[in-house]
C-alpha cells in the first residue's frame, strides 16, 4: 500500500501530491488560518476541516462552549456529546476530582496543532473514517482523560498548557488510533486474534479490557498506531506506554497487519486520484483593500456537467484564531469566476484570513486572503 502522506517511521515517505498540498500548512501560523465549515446533517455548528479528510472536522473549544454546552439550574455546565450523553464539566480547578490543581485554570488543546497532527496521518486512514474531534474547554466529570468512540474524539482540557508539542500530538494520534480500531477492527473481529499473536499479548489473564491501562489491548493498538503512523513529534522515540512491549516501528509483520485492515487497499487505489478531482481556486487581488472586492477563479479539478464547479452563494471569512468574522455574498461573473465585496463587512480589520468556499457536492475549500487598510 502506497501512502500519499507519511508512511510508518521505518519507511516514511511523502508523495509530491501530499507534500504539495501541505506546503502552506507547515507554518504554525498558517495552521490557524483554516476555515470553518458547517457539516450539514451532523449537528455541527462550526468546525475546522482537516485538509484532504472530508469526513473529519475539529470543533474548537469556544465552539463547544457556545453550541454544545448548557447551564443547569444549579449552575453546572453540561456538555452533550455526539451520542446525546450529557456530562458535567469541571470548571473549578479545586473540584475534588482534580488531584493536581493549577493556579491558572484549565487549558484547552491548541487548535492548530490538533489539525496539523491529524493532517500528517496517512490519507488511507483519514479517508477510511468519519469523526468529529471535540476540543473540550473543561474536563468531564468521571472522564478526565481524552477518549474516543467510533465517530468522535474528545480531547480533554488539562491543568497544564496543551500547546503544540509531544504531549498534545501523541494524545491526538493515540485517540485517532482508537477511532481506527473501532471502525476497521471492531471487537469480535477475528483480526484481533491475529493482532494479539503478532504483538505477543495473547495471555488474557494479563491483557484484557479491564486490566491496568497499559495492558489493555485497545490501548496497545492505539499506541502502536501512534508510533507507526503519527508524525515524528507524535511518535517520539518509538516507545509505547507498556514498558514490557518492544517498539512496533521495526516489526514488518505488524506494519503489514495495520496496512491490511479492511478497505485500506481500495482507499489507496483512489487516494492519489482524489487530488485531481477537487477544484482549486485563485483569489485576486490578494492582498485586497478593506473596502475592495475580491474575485475568485477556478484553476483546477474536474469540471461539473455545466462546465464549471458551482459555489454556494455565501462564503465565510475566518480569522487567524479560527473565528468566523462574517459572511460574503458571492456573485457569479461567468464560467468558473465569482466576486464578493469585502467592503460589505462592516468593521473588518486588516489582517490574514481564510475565505471558506462550499462547492456543489459538499466539498469545502479554504483560500488564503490578506486584507490591507
Amino acid at each position: 500500500m502506497t501512502h500519499t502522506k507519511h508512511h510508518h517511521r521505518s519507511l516514511r515517505l511523502d508523495s509530491s501530491a501530499g507534500a504539495g498540498r501541505r506546503a502552506w500548512f507547515d507554518s504554525p501560523s498558517a495552521i490557524l488560518l483554516l476555515g470553518l465549515s458547517a457539516a450539514a446533517g451532523q449537528g455541527v455548528h462550526a468546525a475546522v476541516p482537516v485538509p484532504g479528510a472530508p469526513g473529519i472536522q475539529v470543533v474548537p473549544a469556544d465552539e463547544v462552549l457556545e453550541n454544545y454546552t448548557t447551564t443547569a439550574p444549579d449552575g453546572t455546565l453540561v456538555f452533550t456529546d455526539s451520542e446525546g450523553v450529557t456530562w458535567r464539566l469541571i470548571t473549578d480547578v479545586n473540584d475534588p476530582e482534580i488531584t493536581n490543581p493549577s493556579t491558572d485554570g484549565f487549558h484547552a488543546a491548541d487548535l492548530g496543532a490538533v489539525v496539523s497532527t491529524l493532517d500528517a496521518l496517512p490519507d488511507e486512514f483519514l479517508l477510511a473514517v468519519d469523526c468529529l474531534v471535540y476540543i473540550l474547554p473543561y474536563p468531564r466529570s468521571g472522564a478526565l482523560s481524552s477518549s474516543a468512540t467510533e465517530d468522535a474524539i474528545y480531547l480533554s482540557a488539562g491543568v497544564q498548557p496543551l500547546d503544540d508539542g509531544p504531549v498534545l500530538r501523541a494524545m491526538v494520534a493515540h485517540e485517532f488510533g482508537h477511532v481506527v480500531h473501532r471502525t476497521l477492527l471492531p471487537d469480535g473481529d477475528p483480526g484481533w486474534d491475529t493482532y494479539r499473536k503478532l504483538r505477543e499479548i495473547e495471555d488474557e489473564s494479563t491483557y484484557y479490557a479491564a486490566a491496568p491501562h497499559a495492558y489493555r489491548p485497545h490501548e496497545i493498538f492505539a499506541e502502536d498506531f501512534r508510533v507507526l503512523f503519527g508524525d515524528p513529534v507524535a511518535a517520539g522515540n518509538g516507545s509505547v506506554e507498556n514498558p514490557s512491549l518492544d517498539s512496533p516501528q521495526y516489526d514488518q509483520d505488524l506494519i503489514a497487519f495495520f496496512e491490511s485492515l479492511p478497505n485500506l487497499g481500495a482507499i489507496a487505489d483512489v487516494s492519489s486520484e482524489r487530488e485531481g478531482l477537487l477544484a482549486s481556486w485563485r483569489i485576486y487581488p490578494n492582498p485586497v483593500p478593506v473596502r475592495g472586492t475580491v474575485h475568485l477563479q477556478r484553476t483546477g479539478g474536474e469540471s461539473t456537467v455545466d462546465g464549471h464547479a458551482g459555489l454556494s452563494e455565501r462564503a465565510d471569512l475566518v480569522d487567524a484564531a479560527g473565528r468566523r468574522v462574517g459572511a460574503l455574498q458571492l456573485s457569479a461573473d461567468g464560467a468558473g469566476q465569482w466576486s464578493a465585496p469585502i467592503a460589505s463587512l462592516a468593521g473588518l480589520r486588516a489582517g490574514a484570513y481564510w475565505l471558506v468556499l462550499r462547492e456543489e457536492g459538499g466539498a469545502v475549500r479554504s483560500v488564503a486572503l490578506r486584507v490591507i487598510p
